[in-house]
């Protein structure tokens, strides 16, 4: 009696009611299992995969392909583990064998491509770049090794392999397909080619091989013009020989950054302030004008009323002055300098009767 009982309370447990069992194997657990795990530090440690993997592999494939794929590999592992398993009073649940089919589809859908892998050995680790398939026989072959000398273990290693396995099949079939998008895949490999030429590059000026470091950057700044780090990189090239014609254009390029993040923003700055001690900035009136509302806007306010007092003793009124001057006047009451702020205050009076202006400069007065 006390047995039928203490049966029927687990049977009403939502984890056994879910994960696979290997003695009572119902189809829907082959699913629900996927989407369970024994703890928090299991659902962290797959989500951390997942997120790794699964950007390569959704880029790769679109979302709807990815979903399929990865549900498919899951039941794939799912398969290995009950083929193992059959009929043990016990089961398995955790993400970790359709994350593994994740492996299988990277490998071979990036296939000759060189991709970035870590790797270690004892205390030495390092990272390097070969084709992706080389990683398919690593991986399944470690998971197999594993399964063959962890036994009693409570990781399902055999669903692991399963999934690599299954992953590696349906990438296949998606290949011979056609339905990979290549042109992520490509951009992807050629991103990392440019990072290793940015850390060669990186080197060369580190030992003042000036020439050959703009050689390497030249390519990197067509390629990716809006890179902070080829940027930054490439100005730095440009700074070390005493007038260097292309100085100018380094700084313009980074100096017309938008400063969408704090890294943009820092970077703008510095560069600014680091040119106008180098040489006699090369900008525009307009570039000019819409760099000093961007440092104002950012309180970078030395640097901004440096540019915004030249600015104002051009013979031509640029058209976003007045903003400028607004925007000046605003930032220096805020911070209790309301005397530095008069000149500002009276230029937008005298330079604009723009309705709106108009209202925040009274707003400012008050």
């Amino acid at each position: 009696s006390d047995r039928r009982e203490y049966e029927a309370l687990l049977d009403r447990s939502f984890t056994r009611r879910y994960l696979m069992r290997y003695d009572e194997f119902a189809p829907v657990t082959a699913v629900t299992h996927m989407f369970m795990h024994g703890g928090i530090g299991h659902l962290i440690g797959n989500m951390v995969f997942l997120l790794l993997l699964g950007i390569l592999v959704e880029g790769a494939l679109g979302r709807g392909l990815f979903l399929a794929t990865y549900l498919v590999a899951g039941l794939g592992a799912a398969a290995a583990s009950l083929a193992v398993h059959w009929g043990s009073p016990t089961g398995m649940l955790g993400a970790s064998g359709a994350i593994a089919g994740l492996m299988g589809l990277f490998t071979v859908l990036y296939g000759r491509l060189r991709v970035r892998f870590f790797y270690w050995v004892w205390v030495y680790f390092d990272y390097v770049r070969a084709p992706a398939i080389v990683l398919l026989p690593v991986w399944l072959g470690w998971e197999l090794l594993q399964f063959v000398m962890a036994q009693g273990s409570s990781v399902a290693y055999e669903a692991h392999a399963g999934g690599i396995v299954t992953g590696a099949l349906i990438a296949a079939g998606v290949r011979a397909l056609g339905w990979q998008r290549n042109e992520f895949l490509q951009e992807e490999s050629q991103r990392e080619d440019d990072r290793e030429v940015l850390e060669a590059a990186q080197q060369d000026l580190a030992a003042l091989n000036v020439t050959r470091a703009k050689s390497r950057l030249r390519p990197l700044l067509e390629r990716n013009p809006g890179d902070t780090a080829v940027l930054e990189s490439w100005y730095n090239a440009c700074k070390v020989q005493k007038e260097d014609s292309d100085l100018h254009d380094a700084a313009g390029r980074i100096l017309a950054l938008p400063g969408d993040t704090g890294e943009e923003r820092a970077l703008v700055m510095a560069t600014f302030a680091d040119y106008r001690q180098r040489a006699n900035p090369k900008l525009s009136v307009s570039q000019a004008t819409d760099l000093c509302c961007r440092l104002l806007r950012w309180e970078a306010l030395e640097e901004g009323v440096l540019l915004l007092d030249r600015l104002m003793r051009l013979k031509e009124t640029p058209a976003q002055l007045p903003r400028a001057c607004l925007l000046a006047a605003q930032q220096l009451r805020r911070q209790g300098r309301s005397e530095e702020a008069k000149p500002y205050m009276e230029a937008v009076q005298r330079l604009t009767s723009d309705p709106a202006m108009m209202r925040a400069l009274r707003q400012i007065q008050d």
